[in-house]
């Protein structure tokens, strides 16, 4: 891992077309602000690891039935008509 230490309103480059500028230190919070391709997905970590974590929790999960999901009308998936 590369540390490197800015100051507000410094930025760094990564490669050709990734700029990332610290806008400002609140306490512990540092805002950055980042100049990138549109196409270039930017997604905080955090966010990741929790959709990973309820995905594996969806599939682990065991699956419960209930009854009262196929009634419509008043009618089960087990009426005869």
């Amino acid at each position: 891992m590369l540390v490197l230490s800015r100051k507000i309103n410094e930025t760094l480059r990564i490669g050709d077309n990734v700029r990332v500028t610290v806008l400002g230190i609140d306490g512990g919070t540092v805002k950055l602000g980042i100049d990138a391709p549109r196409s270039l997905s930017i997604v905080r970590e955090e966010l990741i690891k929790q959709t990973e974590s309820a995905n594996k929790e969806a599939v682990t999960a065991p699956a419960v039935f209930r009854a009262d999901a196929f009634r419509t009308s008043g009618r089960t998936a087990s009426s005869d008509d």
